[in-house]
């Protein structure tokens, strides 16, 4: 699997839009665990 994710600013416009005439299709909760030391040298490796 692979899990692909791209951010994107919408315009005041475009968001108002999408809560007058979008519809939820359902909502989905996941839990993540991460491990890393205390100085997070894992997590900023990326950054």
């Amino acid at each position: 699997m692979i899990e692909v994710e791209k951010k994107f600013k919408l315009e005041g416009s475009f968001f108002e839009k999408i809560l007058r005439e979008g519809t939820f299709l359902k909502q989905k909760k996941f839990h993540d665990t991460y491990y890393d030391m205390h100085d997070w040298k894992y997590t900023v490796q990326n950054i």
